[in-house]
């Protein structure tokens, strides 16, 4: 399993006025990925890294079909991401996945399960079920494999 310092400064908690979330860095993309329903109807969000430093993003980017934006901020150019994109072997059922962000707002957490089904489709839209325990605020982060690769985006919690 991967260590937590290794790819926390990669992920960011996401506040607006009405809820929290977590967005994330990748490769060299000059933005923070998130999900929209976290920056629903806002311009500027604040965003808050791992040391609880603050500053300002602007909302750069929305598609509401994917439920994806990217926020842009000067701040950035300070943060370097060690998250890669998976380029090679797409996600199967039974890997291993971390889910990393702040639930509920709270300070950063890991949390780890497998792939339960790596190509349900909902919709027309593509996701990976897991069983890591996800929860509000986690809406936006990144959900790794065990070397780092990016195979998905925490979106949502299936319910009964």
């Amino acid at each position: 399993m991967m260590t937590q310092n290794l790819y926390e400064k990669s992920v960011f908690k996401i506040k607006t006025a009405l809820q929290s979330g977590s967005g994330f860095l990748f490769n060299d993309f000059p933005f923070i990925i998130t999900n929209y329903h976290v920056v629903e109807d806002c311009h500027q969000v604040a965003v808050e890294d791992i040391h609880q430093n603050k500053f300002i993003a602007e909302v750069f980017y929305i598609n509401t079909q994917t439920d994806i934006a990217f926020l842009k901020s000067e701040n950035l150019k300070i943060y370097q991401s060690l998250i890669a994109k998976k380029t090679e072997n797409p996600v199967q059922i039974k890997d291993r996945i971390q889910a990393l962000g702040f639930p509920f707002g709270f300070p950063f957490s890991i949390t780890e399960g497998i792939v339960s089904n790596s190509k349900l489709n909902i919709e027309g839209q593509n996701y990976i079920q897991t069983d890591a325990a996800l929860n509000p605020g986690n809406s936006g982060g990144p959900l790794i494999d065990d070397q780092g690769q990016l195979v998905g985006m925490v979106t949502s919690k299936f319910r009964q």
